[in-house]
């Protein structure tokens, strides 16, 4: 087996060049997440990774931040070939280390997934590829008034993860949340045509002033309505990950109605 990177290690390596950039971030992760339920208040949230052909790191690591704390992680086949984590430096995340053997360019990730208390929300991950340890080298102290660097050697992106439930949570809250999470989508060009995400925007609005005028039945047919657009537009101009995210925050804001 090959000796992994040690993550104390990992922080204090000076950036000697491998390829093109620092060792662990030459690699071109695809996170896509196949699936998002809520129920009973708490979250799941499933991803399957591809390590892009483009890569020129096998996949060493998979961390997502979890504002939430996790109450369940998968461990996935073969089960010798992974380690997971909930804790990273003091910090909640999910986290996947992928052991023998590792995910070269071109490989995809077993399902991963995890569980929490609280909404499905847009987080950010951290993936590293694997490097060897190099030789030690002592290096200068650090000052004492820098910043510590938490997720070094690696390169990051946005999911969907789990944030905790609002404190103010009712039908009004949720539907404004909604349209929140849609702004961030779109922001994000999950969704990549500005009039889907217009049209989506229309009939979650709709939705919010008919609850708010305490009319539920045309209400709930508005986020039907936004929930047939979202299945219309998926694989086309809506990304898997913006689907899953809005659909099951659709679905809860229509079971608090």
């Amino acid at each position: 087996m090959r000796t992994l990177a040690p993550l104390a290690i990992l922080a204090l390596v000076p950036g000697c060049a491998i390829a093109q950039g620092t060792p662990g971030t030459n690699i071109d992760l695809r996170v896509e997440v196949s699936s998002v339920d809520v129920e009973d208040g708490v979250t799941r949230v499933e991803y399957v990774l591809f390590n892009e052909p483009s890569s020129e790191e096998e996949l060493f690591e998979f961390i997502v931040e979890a504002p939430a704390p996790v109450l369940s992680i998968s461990q996935p086949e073969p089960r010798s070939g992974w380690v997971t984590g909930t804790a990273y430096r003091g910090i909640s995340v999910a986290q996947w280390s992928v052991l023998e053997p590792l995910m070269p360019p071109g490989a995809q990730s077993p399902p991963l997934s995890f569980e929490a208390e609280g909404l499905p929300a847009i987080v950010t991950y951290h993936a590293r590829g694997f490097f060897p340890v190099p030789e030690y080298e002592p290096v200068p102290p650090r000052p004492p008034d820098a910043e510590p660097v938490l997720f070094s050697n690696t390169v990051e992106g946005k999911t969907v993860g789990v944030e905790p439930t609002p404190p103010e949570s009712g039908p009004g809250d949720l539907m404004a949340r909604g349209l929140t999470v849609l702004d961030q989508v779109c922001g994000l060009d999950w969704i990549d045509a500005p009039g889907v995400c217009n049209s989506l925007r229309v009939k979650l609005e709709g939705a919010r002033a008919s609850m708010a005028a305490g009319r539920i039945k045309p209400a709930r047919g508005q986020l039907r309505a936004f929930l047939n657009e979202l299945e219309a537009q998926r694989g086309r101009h809506v990304s898997e990950s913006a689907y899953q995210l809005l659909a099951a925050t659709a679905i809860h804001i229509g079971s608090a109605l």
